[in-house]
């Protein structure tokens, strides 16, 4: 290819990828359009584990060495970075917006008379359902990292490894972030999946988001030499946006903390340093 050098295994993953992927978000959409929502939801669960078993089916049938799976996890207190740099960057985006003369709800007033009313509504007591969405919440990134892991072992694994033994680092961050982008294509134009409203222009707004944020777990793959750590900064991401729509509640969705303008803008802004960081200490990593 013209931007990035691909050797003929990963143009394979890649069509093998796209192919199941588009096929199980096409049973995806149609189970919502018709209310199946068990069989929807099935599907959902095979997609985010295709780029990873198109990966180990990559593996077995060439040979090829699995590089991704050998797991050092150096420096473990990069796995508080995976965990708490979604945070970083929605406080960073509230704060952006708040200078610009946005309202910011920083005592999530808005959020917690949400959860009373549906703790009195449920029978229980505030306090007590405060405390288990507290826990849930703290608990989400983990839990999420377990079905973030399916998508992380393709994207961050196989397919970094791949592309780094043959392309220059900038350009494998473009590529990936990319690719992941428009692997939740038809899912964000035709069902609105994280932009309700703006679909298409959504997408447009995604593929930054992607690049972006895909810099950052590249960059906690390679200083870890894990792709657990990439999977539970995947996890953190999905579980903590709940927390920019708290901070702002009465955004649209290009104003959203983490999907909109001011994440994708905070979010490109530390990409891009860790990319620099990355680019002066290992240049490109060769994986032999």
């Amino acid at each position: 290819m013209f931007f990035i050098e691909i050797d003929r295994n990963t143009k394979l993953y890649l069509v093998l990828v796209f192919a199941v992927s588009y096929c199980l978000e096409a049973g995806i959409i149609l189970g919502k359009i018709y209310g199946d929502y068990t069989l929807a939801n099935l599907f959902l669960i095979l997609l985010v584990f295709t780029p990873a078993t198109i990966a180990g089916i990559m593996v077995n049938m060439f040979g090829e060495p699995p590089y991704f799976l050998r797991t050092k996890l150096r420096n473990a207190r990069f796995l508080f970075v995976a965990y708490a740099y979604p945070l970083f960057l929605i406080i960073l985006a509230a704060i952006l917006l708040d200078l610009l003369g946005f309202d910011i709800d920083w005592g999530l007033t808005a959020y917690k008379a949400q959860l009373y009313w549906t703790a009195i509504q449920s029978g229980i007591s505030p306090d007590t359902f405060y405390e288990m969405m507290l826990i849930g919440a703290l608990a989400a990134p983990i839990v999420n990292s377990l079905f973030a892991l399916g998508e992380e072992v393709g994207w961050r694994g196989y397919l970094l490894d791949k592309l780094l033994a043959r392309n220059p680092l900038e350009r494998v961050i473009i590529f990936i972030g990319a690719i992941w982008a428009l692997w939740h294509a038809p899912l964000i134009a035709i069902l609105g999946y994280n932009y309700k409203s703006l679909r298409a222009l959504g997408l447009l707004l995604f593929i930054p988001f992607c690049i972006s944020h895909g810099a950052i777990l590249i960059w906690l793959r390679i200083k870890t030499e894990s792709i657990l750590t990439p999977a539970l900064g995947h996890g953190a991401i999905n579980a903590f946006i709940w927390y920019g729509a708290a901070l702002h509640p009465e955004g649209n969705e290009l104003l959203h903390l983490v999907l909109g303008v001011p994440g994708v803008l905070v979010a490109s802004i530390l990409g891009f340093i860790m990319y620099r960081d990355l680019k002066k200490d290992l240049v490109f990593i060769q994986l032999q």
